[in-house]
C-alpha cells in the first residue's frame, strides 16, 4: 500500500508539473513575440526560467503550503478523473483522495485495480525507463568526447591568441584550447575546467576567422553556457516526456548562440564578414553536427538560414543594454510569479444522499427474530433517523438511532457503500443505555440485499463478521 500511495502521489506530481509547465511555456511564448526588442540575454534567461520552473513545479506541490481558492472540484476518490484534477489540488488534498481510494478498494476487496488505475502505476515505469535511455545516450556522448580528446593537440599560436583575447578572470580559470582532426565544428565543453576544440584545419585558418571563432567560444567560457545547458539538460532528461521543456531547451541554446555572436559583433568584427565565417565553417563540416556531450556549438545545418539571418541583423551593443535586460529581469519575474504560486482548489463537498438513495427504506430479516445482537427489521429514514425492530411484523421499537452519512461510493463491481457513525438508544428502557456506534452498509446491484457491519470500536477494517457486527437484510417492498 506504501508503494501504491508513492507511485500514485509521483503521478500526480508529473501530472502537475505538466499542466503547469505547459501554462508557463505558453507565457514565455507570448513575452518573447510580443516584446520585440528584447535583448538575446533576457531570452536565454527567460528560457532558463522556464525549464528551471519544470522542477520548481513539483517541489512546490509536494513541499509548499497550499493557498486555497473558494472554488470546489467534483471529484471522488476513486474517480478516474482523480490524476487529471491534481494539478488544481494541493498535495493535501491529493493524498487524502489516494487513501480514501487505496481504502475503498480494500473495503470493496477488490482484486484488480481497473485500467485506469494499471496505467497510473505504470506510468513511472515508463518515465523511469525514458531517462535510463538519455542517460545511457548520454554516457555515449562521454565516450565520444574522450575519443575527440584523446586525438586532441595543442598549438603554440592558437594558445597565444587564446591568452590575448581571455579576459583575466577567465585565465584565471585555465582556458585551452585544443585542435582534434577527429573533430567537425568549433565548441567549447567543461564545467569547471573549460576548453575549447578546434578542427584541425584551424592551424590554417585565417586569423581573422581564428579570432572570431576564438571570441565566440571565449563568449561561451564568459557567461558558463557549459553549466547552464547541462543543468537545463538534466531537468530536460528527467522530464523527458514533456515536448515543451524540450523545446525550451533549444531555444535556450539558440539564444545563447545569438547572446555570443553579439559579443563578436561588439568586438568589432561585421555582421556580413563574421556571417561568412560561419557558412564557411559549417559548408566544412559532415552532415548533421552530433554533439558529443553537453557544450556550446554552432548548432546543425538546418539552422544556418535562421542564424545567418540573426547575425546580419545584430549590431553593437548600445549603453542601454543593461537597462533592457533589467526589464527582461522583471519580465521573467512575473511570467514565473503566478505559476509557482501553489494556489490550490479544494476537493468537492461530501457526497449527499438523497431522498430516494437506495440505503433508505425497510429492511428486514426474519432469521433475526428474538436474537439479542440484531434487528429482525430495520426502518431508514432520509435525514439520519432509523428505527430498529426485534420481530418484522413488531410495531414496538427496540432502538432508536440518528446517524450521519460521512462518506459513500459505487465500487467496480457496482455495490452502494456507505461510512457513516451514529448514536443508538432503547426508547423504552428496556436496556438501559445508549451506544455510539461506527458502521459500513453496503447495498449489492439491484438495490434488495443490504449488508451491514458495525462497531463501537472505531470504523470496521472490512465487510465481513470479523470486522465486528455483521448481518445482512432484505429490502421489504
Amino acid at each position: 500500500m506504501i508503494l501504491e500511495r508513492f507511485l500514485h502521489l509521483l503521478g500526480a506530481a508529473l501530472a502537475t508539473n505538466l499542466v503547469k509547465g505547459l501554462a508557463l511555456f505558453a507565457v514565455a511564448c507570448a513575452v518573447t513575440a510580443v516584446v520585440k526588442g528584447l535583448p538575446p540575454e533576457s531570452r536565454h534567461l527567460i528560457w532558463f526560467a522556464v525549464i528551471v520552473s519544470f522542477l520548481l513545479f513539483p517541489l512546490a506541490w509536494l513541499a509548499l503550503p497550499a493557498v486555497r481558492i473558494g472554488v470546489r472540484i467534483p471529484v471522488e476518490p476513486g474517480s478516474a478523473f482523480r490524476l487529471a484534477a491534481a494539478p488544481a489540488l494541493s498535495r493535501h488534498e491529493y493524498t487524502h483522495l489516494v487513501d480514501k481510494g487505496l481504502e475503498y478498494a480494500r473495503l470493496s476487496r477488490q482484486g484488480g485495480r481497473g485500467l485506469t488505475g494499471t496505467l497510473q502505476l505504470l506510468l513511472p515505469f515508463m518515465w523511469l525507463s525514458g531517462i535510463g535511455w538519455l542517460v545511457s545516450r548520454w554516457l555515449a556522448a562521454r565516450s565520444r568526447l574522450m575519443e575527440l580528446t584523446a586525438a586532441a593537440r595543442r598549438d603554440d599560436g592558437i594558445k597565444r591568441l587564446v591568452n590575448a583575447l581571455a579576459l583575466p578572470e577567465e585565465a584565471a580559470r585555465r582556458v585551452t584550447a585544443w585542435y582534434s582532426p577527429r573533430c567537425s565544428i568549433p565548441f567549447t565543453f567543461g564545467v569547471w575546467r573549460p576548453a575549447i576544440l578546434l578542427p584541425a584545419v584551424a592551424v590554417s585558418w585565417p586569423q581573422s576567422r581564428l579570432r572570431s571563432v576564438l571570441m565566440h567560444e571565449l563568449a561561451h567560457v564568459r557567461r558558463r553556457d557549459v553549466l547552464i545547458q547541462s543543468i537545463a539538460y538534466a531537468i530536460c532528461v528527467v522530464f523527458w516526456f514533456i515536448p515543451p521543456l524540450w523545446l525550451s531547451y533549444g531555444f535556450l541554446v539558440r539564444e545563447a548562440e545569438t547572446c555570443c555572436d553579439q559579443q563578436v559583433i561588439n568586438h568589432g568584427i561585421r555582421g556580413s564578414e563574421y556571417a561568412r565565417h560561419i557558412v564557411g565553417l559549417l559548408r566544412a563540416s559532415r552532415g548533421h553536427i552530433l554533439l558529443p556531450t553537453i557544450s556550446s556549438s554552432l548548432g546543425r545545418k538546418s539552422m544556418l538560414k535562421e542564424r545567418i539571418g540573426k547575425v546580419l541583423s545584430l549590431k553593437p551593443a548600445r549603453p542601454d543594454g543593461g537597462a533592457r535586460r533589467v526589464v527582461g529581469v522583471l519580465l521573467v519575474c512575473l511570467s514565473c510569479l503566478l505559476p509557482l504560486l501553489a494556489v490550490t482548489c479544494a476537493t468537492g463537498p461530501k457526497a449527499t444522499v438523497k431522498p430516494d438513495d437506495p440505503l433508505f427504506g425497510t429492511w428486514v430479516n426474519a432469521e433475526y427474530e428474538g436474537n439479542a445482537e440484531f434487528s429482525a427489521k430495520m426502518v431508514i429514514y432520509p435525514g439520519g433517523r432509523e428505527l430498529d425492530y426485534d420481530q418484522v411484523s413488531s410495531t414496538e421499537l427496540e432502538w432508536e438511532g440518528k446517524f450521519s452519512i460521512e462518506e459513500t461510493w459505487n465500487d467496480a463491481e457496482g455495490n452502494r457503500w456507505y461510512k457513516g457513525r451514529g448514536t443508538w438508544w432503547d426508547p423504552t428502557a428496556k436496556y438501559m443505555g445508549q451506544g455510539d456506534w461506527y458502521f459500513l452498509h453496503k447495498i449489492k446491484p439491484g438495490g434488495t440485499t443490504l449488508e451491514s457491519v458495525s462497531s463501537q470500536a472505531g470504523y470496521p477494517e472490512e465487510m465481513g463478521p470479523i470486522g465486528g457486527f455483521y448481518g445482512t437484510w432484505s429490502r421489504q417492498e
